[in-house]
């Protein structure tokens, strides 16, 4: 996630599409999509290394696998797109290690040349802890991180109106576990201070007509060792697994407000 060495063994790749076979727990999903009838999801993963998914097994993942295996059981029809591949089918996204939430925009952007009718963002751990867990690098910290990501989901709907940006909370960082203020007092993760100001940011794009959703991870043990990471930054196939579900949600509730259509 703090490196750009990865983009390296990106490819690119404009569309790739296909279904998925393997069983699903039918705990985590209801029978059916409310979808109008002929409605293919055209879905554009947007992010960082955890959307590349540096993490896992297989490396190059991310939670893609698991969100397909969901919506197909749900009876949806899926295609991802994006200009970067990794990881076993569904291989398209727009992950990129080490980007940060201004990148992460221009990805999003160029992306829409590929006609996505979602786009399931997640930005900013690059850009929160930066000046906040480690002070004195000139960087503005969660608060410019939260006015940067307002700017870019700006773009992404100025640019296509029609497309839903499914826009999710960051997981935490366990370097940030035991932060202290100048009074060694316990001082929040800049992550908990960017997801706080999530809801209100996106209230005022959606209402402003704007195709914008909320996407609030379940909370997952990042602790070192933890389950749901693999080494305290990034996720584990478990904390995959609960990002998917979560995406799942939002994916279903966006068609549940008639908001999905077919791909412009």
């Amino acid at each position: 996630m703090f490196t750009n060495a990865l983009l390296a063994v990106l490819t690119i790749s404009p569309v790739l599409a296909l279904p998925s076979n393997a069983p699903v727990s039918a705990a985590h999903v209801r029978s059916t999509l409310d979808l109008p009838k002929g409605i293919k999801l055209r879905i554009n993963t947007l992010g960082d290394s955890i959307t590349y998914g540096v993490t896992g097994s297989p490396v190059g993942n991310s939670y893609r696998p698991e969100l397909l295996k969901l919506l197909t059981a749900a009876g949806a029809t899926v295609e991802y797109v994006g200009n970067a591949k990794s990881g076993s089918p569904p291989q398209a996204h727009d992950g990129y290690p080490g980007a940060t939430i201004a990148e992460i925009g221009q990805y999003g952007l160029k992306a829409m040349a590929l006609k996505p009718n979602v786009i399931t963002l997640m930005a900013g751990t690059n850009d929160t802890p930066k000046g906040y867990s480690f002070p004195g690098d000139g960087f503005h910290g969660p608060e410019g991180a939260i006015d940067r990501m307002g700017k870019a989901i700006d773009a992404l709907t100025a640019r296509s109106p029609e497309t839903v940006v499914l826009v999710a909370t960051l997981t935490p960082m366990f370097f940030e576990a035991n932060l202290k203020d100048k009074d060694n007092q316990p001082k929040k993760r800049s992550t908990e201070i960017f997801n706080e100001a999530l809801p209100a940011m996106i209230k005022t794009r959606v209402d402003g007509g704007k195709k914008v959703h909320l996407v609030t991870l379940p909370k997952m043990d990042f602790a070192k060792g933890g389950k749901d990471t693999q080494e305290g930054i990034h996720p584990s196939n478990a904390g995959y697994k609960k990002m998917a579900a979560a995406f799942f949600t939002g994916i279903e509730e966006a068609a549940a407000k008639n908001w999905i259509k077919d791909p412009a």
